[in-house]
């Protein structure tokens, strides 16, 4: 299966309004995607930018 919006910025908010989960739980989930090396983590003045890394799919097994 395809990697959705594969260069698609993700910040908690975004997250948090597609998975319907709360604020906290939003910003664990991305940086704990972002420590198994699945998400990279930028910074734009004090707000957090997640994007997938180069070849997702190929580093989640998937066939792409």
């Amino acid at each position: 299966m395809p990697i959705h919006n594969p260069n698609f910025n993700y910040m908690s908010a975004s997250h948090r309004n597609s998975q319907g989960v709360i604020y906290q739980i939003s910003g664990i989930d991305l940086l704990e995607l972002e420590a198994l090396g699945l998400l990279n983590k930028t910074t734009k003045g004090k707000a957090f930018f997640f994007t997938p890394v180069v070849k997702l799919e190929k580093r989640l097994g998937n066939t792409a």
